[in-house]
């Protein structure tokens, strides 16, 4: 599994992969908001409601968490507690579906380099 890390560092996008994020169909993220950006690395679509309710278990956030689809197969995870998006993030990585799921923080202005 570590082998698999250390090559993925290396890694980086074309110009054509690297296409901004818009979220303009999105609703407003509000500031106490902590947002993940997942980028699911699968070329089948993605059901939005369906990853939602398959992370819920397994994530265990001390309060539910809302999804939203952000585009090119990037799900935004909303918790209302930092701690929650942390934690998941320190445990990385993350799969779905046998297919590796990339997180990153995202504050609502910047474009994820996921």
């Amino acid at each position: 599994m570590e082998d698999i890390l250390y090559d993925w560092k290396k890694l980086s996008l074309t110009d054509e992969e690297d296409v901004k994020l818009s979220l303009s169909k999105s609703k407003n993220l509000q500031s106490k908001e902590y947002v993940l950006a997942a980028k699911f690395l699968t070329k089948r679509a993605l059901n939005v409601e369906a990853r939602g309710r398959t992370f819920k278990p397994l994530w265990r956030a001390k309060k539910d968490f809302e999804v939203r689809e952000a585009g090119d197969h990037i799900l935004l995870f909303i918790f209302e507690f930092q701690s929650n998006a942390e934690r998941l993030l320190a445990n990385e990585p993350w799969t779905f579906d046998e297919h590796a799921v990339l997180l990153q923080r995202f504050d609502g202005l910047h474009r994820p380099g996921i």
